[in-house]
Protein backbone atom coordinates (compact mmCIF):
# COMPACT_ATOMS: atom_id res chain seq x y z
CA UNK A 1 0.00 0.00 0.00
CA UNK A 2 2.82 2.39 0.91
CA UNK A 3 4.49 1.76 -2.43
CA UNK A 4 1.23 2.53 -4.26
CA UNK A 5 0.70 5.70 -2.19
CA UNK A 6 4.23 6.88 -2.98
CA UNK A 7 3.65 6.22 -6.67
CA UNK A 8 0.45 8.29 -6.58
CA UNK A 9 2.22 11.13 -4.76
CA UNK A 10 5.05 11.13 -7.29
CA UNK A 11 2.60 11.19 -10.19
CA UNK A 12 0.58 14.00 -8.60
CA UNK A 13 3.69 16.07 -7.95
CA UNK A 14 4.93 15.49 -11.51
CA UNK A 15 1.59 16.54 -12.99
CA UNK A 16 1.50 19.75 -10.93
CA UNK A 17 5.10 20.62 -11.83
CA UNK A 18 4.55 20.10 -15.57
CA UNK A 19 1.21 21.93 -15.53
CA UNK A 20 2.80 24.87 -13.73
CA UNK A 21 5.57 25.15 -16.32
CA UNK A 22 3.19 24.95 -19.27
CA UNK A 23 0.61 27.35 -17.83
CA UNK A 24 3.30 29.91 -17.00
CA UNK A 25 4.46 29.73 -20.64
CA UNK A 26 1.11 29.57 -22.44
CA UNK A 27 -1.57 30.58 -19.96
CA UNK A 28 -4.42 28.39 -18.78
CA UNK A 29 -6.40 28.37 -22.04
CA UNK A 30 -3.30 27.58 -24.09
CA UNK A 31 -2.39 24.54 -22.02
CA UNK A 32 -4.13 21.27 -22.79
CA UNK A 33 -4.60 18.24 -20.59
CA UNK A 34 -3.20 16.19 -23.48
CA UNK A 35 0.09 18.11 -23.41
CA UNK A 36 0.30 17.89 -19.62
CA UNK A 37 -0.31 14.14 -19.86
CA UNK A 38 2.39 13.76 -22.52
CA UNK A 39 5.05 15.70 -20.62
CA UNK A 40 4.25 14.23 -17.22
CA UNK A 41 3.92 10.70 -18.62
CA UNK A 42 0.57 10.35 -16.85
CA UNK A 43 -2.58 9.44 -18.74
CA UNK A 44 -5.44 12.01 -18.84
CA UNK A 45 -7.69 9.79 -16.66
CA UNK A 46 -4.97 9.86 -13.99
CA UNK A 47 -4.94 13.66 -14.09
CA UNK A 48 -8.71 13.83 -13.73
CA UNK A 49 -8.63 11.23 -10.96
CA UNK A 50 -6.20 13.35 -8.94
CA UNK A 51 -7.65 16.82 -9.62
CA UNK A 52 -11.20 16.34 -10.90
CA UNK A 53 -10.90 18.95 -13.66
CA UNK A 54 -8.48 21.25 -15.42
CA UNK A 55 -9.57 24.03 -13.02
CA UNK A 56 -8.86 21.74 -10.06
CA UNK A 57 -5.37 21.15 -11.44
CA UNK A 58 -4.87 24.91 -11.86
CA UNK A 59 -5.78 25.52 -8.23
CA UNK A 60 -3.33 22.81 -7.13
CA UNK A 61 -0.62 24.47 -9.25
CA UNK A 62 -1.33 27.83 -7.61
CA UNK A 63 -1.35 26.43 -4.07
CA UNK A 64 1.88 24.47 -4.53
CA UNK A 65 3.52 27.39 -6.32
CA UNK A 66 2.56 29.70 -3.47
CA UNK A 67 3.95 27.32 -0.85
CA UNK A 68 7.28 27.09 -2.68
CA UNK A 69 7.52 30.80 -3.49
CA UNK A 70 6.64 32.02 -0.01
CA UNK A 71 8.87 29.43 1.60
CA UNK A 72 11.79 31.13 -0.17
CA UNK A 73 10.57 34.54 1.02
CA UNK A 74 10.36 33.32 4.64
CA UNK A 75 14.00 32.21 4.45
CA UNK A 76 14.99 35.75 3.49
CA UNK A 77 13.34 37.04 6.67
CA UNK A 78 16.01 35.18 8.67
CA UNK A 79 18.98 36.96 7.10
CA UNK A 80 21.49 38.33 9.61
CA UNK A 81 22.63 41.91 10.13
CA UNK A 82 21.32 45.29 11.20
CA UNK A 83 17.90 46.50 10.08
CA UNK A 84 19.43 48.32 7.11
CA UNK A 85 21.64 45.38 6.17
CA UNK A 86 18.78 42.88 6.37
CA UNK A 87 16.44 44.96 4.25
CA UNK A 88 19.18 45.58 1.67
CA UNK A 89 19.83 41.83 1.46
CA UNK A 90 16.11 41.05 1.24
CA UNK A 91 15.44 43.54 -1.54
CA UNK A 92 18.59 42.49 -3.43
CA UNK A 93 17.55 38.85 -3.21
CA UNK A 94 14.04 39.79 -4.36
CA UNK A 95 15.50 41.68 -7.33
CA UNK A 96 17.63 38.69 -8.34
CA UNK A 97 14.60 36.42 -8.08
CA UNK A 98 12.40 38.75 -10.17
CA UNK A 99 15.07 39.00 -12.87
CA UNK A 100 14.74 35.23 -13.29
CA UNK A 101 11.06 35.82 -14.12
CA UNK A 102 9.60 33.38 -11.56
CA UNK A 103 7.04 31.10 -13.26
CA UNK A 104 4.68 31.47 -10.30
CA UNK A 105 4.60 35.28 -10.53
CA UNK A 106 4.26 35.14 -14.32
CA UNK A 107 1.37 32.68 -13.96
CA UNK A 108 -0.41 34.93 -11.44
CA UNK A 109 -0.19 37.88 -13.81
CA UNK A 110 -1.44 35.85 -16.77
CA UNK A 111 -4.31 34.33 -14.82
CA UNK A 112 -5.46 37.61 -13.31
CA UNK A 113 -6.38 38.77 -16.81
CA UNK A 114 -7.25 35.47 -18.43
CA UNK A 115 -9.48 34.14 -15.63
CA UNK A 116 -10.90 37.42 -14.36
CA UNK A 117 -14.48 36.08 -14.60
CA UNK A 118 -13.61 32.89 -12.69
CA UNK A 119 -14.35 33.72 -9.05
CA UNK A 120 -12.82 30.50 -7.70
CA UNK A 121 -9.47 31.09 -9.42
CA UNK A 122 -9.44 34.76 -8.50
CA UNK A 123 -10.00 33.83 -4.86
CA UNK A 124 -6.96 31.49 -4.95
CA UNK A 125 -4.93 34.35 -6.46
CA UNK A 126 -6.20 36.80 -3.81
CA UNK A 127 -5.17 34.40 -1.05
CA UNK A 128 -1.69 34.04 -2.59
CA UNK A 129 -1.29 37.81 -2.84
CA UNK A 130 -2.52 38.27 0.73
CA UNK A 131 0.19 35.86 1.85
CA UNK A 132 2.76 37.89 -0.07
CA UNK A 133 1.58 41.14 1.54
CA UNK A 134 1.67 39.56 4.98
CA UNK A 135 5.23 38.34 4.49
CA UNK A 136 6.40 41.69 3.13
CA UNK A 137 4.65 43.36 6.04
CA UNK A 138 6.78 41.31 8.46
CA UNK A 139 9.94 42.51 6.69
CA UNK A 140 8.92 46.12 6.87
CA UNK A 141 7.54 45.92 10.42
CA UNK A 142 10.88 44.59 11.69
CA UNK A 143 12.77 47.27 9.78
CA UNK A 144 10.52 50.14 10.89
CA UNK A 145 10.50 48.96 14.50
CA UNK A 146 14.30 48.81 14.73
CA UNK A 147 14.62 52.31 13.28
CA UNK A 148 11.63 53.65 15.26
CA UNK A 149 9.91 54.78 12.05
CA UNK A 150 6.41 53.49 12.79
CA UNK A 151 4.45 50.66 14.40
CA UNK A 152 1.20 51.66 12.69
CA UNK A 153 -0.20 48.49 11.14
CA UNK A 154 -2.15 50.49 8.57
CA UNK A 155 1.04 52.15 7.30
CA UNK A 156 2.96 48.86 7.28
CA UNK A 157 0.18 47.15 5.31
CA UNK A 158 0.10 49.99 2.77
CA UNK A 159 3.87 49.87 2.27
CA UNK A 160 3.62 46.10 1.70
CA UNK A 161 0.83 46.63 -0.85
CA UNK A 162 2.90 49.22 -2.71
CA UNK A 163 5.94 46.93 -2.70
CA UNK A 164 3.82 44.13 -4.17
CA UNK A 165 2.46 46.47 -6.84
CA UNK A 166 6.03 47.47 -7.67
CA UNK A 167 7.06 43.83 -8.15
CA UNK A 168 4.03 43.25 -10.40
CA UNK A 169 5.07 46.14 -12.61
CA UNK A 170 8.72 45.12 -12.70
CA UNK A 171 7.92 41.54 -13.70
CA UNK A 172 5.57 42.78 -16.42
CA UNK A 173 8.21 45.19 -17.71
CA UNK A 174 10.78 42.40 -17.67
CA UNK A 175 8.44 40.15 -19.68
CA UNK A 176 7.72 42.89 -22.24
CA UNK A 177 11.27 44.24 -22.50
CA UNK A 178 13.73 41.52 -21.48
CA UNK A 179 17.11 42.85 -20.49
CA UNK A 180 16.06 46.51 -20.26
CA UNK A 181 14.09 46.58 -17.00
CA UNK A 182 16.39 47.72 -14.17
CA UNK A 183 14.82 45.70 -11.39
CA UNK A 184 17.73 46.10 -8.98
CA UNK A 185 17.77 49.86 -9.57
CA UNK A 186 14.02 50.11 -8.95
CA UNK A 187 14.43 48.18 -5.69
CA UNK A 188 17.21 50.53 -4.58
CA UNK A 189 15.04 53.56 -5.35
CA UNK A 190 12.17 52.06 -3.37
CA UNK A 191 14.53 51.33 -0.49
CA UNK A 192 15.84 54.91 -0.44
CA UNK A 193 12.32 56.35 -0.55
CA UNK A 194 11.00 54.27 2.37
CA UNK A 195 11.44 56.82 5.20
CA UNK A 196 9.73 59.56 3.15
CA UNK A 197 7.00 57.12 2.12
CA UNK A 198 6.35 56.11 5.72
CA UNK A 199 6.21 59.76 6.83
CA UNK A 200 3.77 60.57 4.04
CA UNK A 201 1.49 57.64 4.85
CA UNK A 202 1.62 58.46 8.56
CA UNK A 203 0.34 62.02 8.08
CA UNK A 204 -3.39 62.54 8.71
CA UNK A 205 -5.45 62.97 5.57
CA UNK A 206 -6.79 66.51 5.10
CA UNK A 207 -10.47 66.69 4.19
Amino acid sequence: MNGIDAKHRDAKHRIVAVAGELMAERGFAGTSIAEIAKRSECAPPTIYWHFGSKEGLLHAVLREGADSHFGAIRKMARLAGTADERLDKQLNAAAVGLEKEPPFIRLLLLLTLERRSDDATLEVIRVARARACAQLGLWFAAYFDELSLTNDGRVIDRVAELALALTDGLVLEHILNPGTADIAGAMRSFRISLPSLVNSLSEPVSL
